[in-house]
């Protein structure tokens, strides 16, 4: 179930907001997240901050989201999130090992590109 806006606790003291989460069927339902969810998605503005964006994904990494990513709709580029590292998605999809969840870049930008 993808879910925008949905609040997840990274720490006792930290709480971050991913554009997009993706929970799985069997994930508790809270209000605020305490279990890590699949996946998240991070839709990059211009008025974003490179050390910011970077920090909030490495508390995502660190509290145990395994597929983390940002889109970057000016540029219609995707990077997915490993080690503390950007590695540019090449393949023109975000995928979910072992999931149906499977994302077609081309597809997606152009969606944007028509909102």
């Amino acid at each position: 179930m993808a879910l925008p806006s949905l609040r997840i606790r990274v720490s006792p003291t930290r709480v971050r907001i991913p554009d997009v989460c993706v929970i799985g069927r069997g994930s508790p339902r809270e209000k605020i997240l305490t279990h890590p969810p699949l996946a998240v998605f991070e839709v990059l503005e211009e008025e974003d901050r490179f050390s910011a964006t970077m920090e909030k994904l490495r508390d995502f990494q660190q509290f145990g989201v395994a597929y983390i990513w940002t889109i970057d709709p000016d540029r219609s580029t995707a990077c997915h999130y490993v080690g503390g590292s950007l590695l540019k998605v090449q393949n023109g999809e975000l995928a979910v090992p072992n999931t149906p969840i499977k994302i077609g870049l081309s597809e997606m930008f152009a969606e944007l590109d028509r909102a």
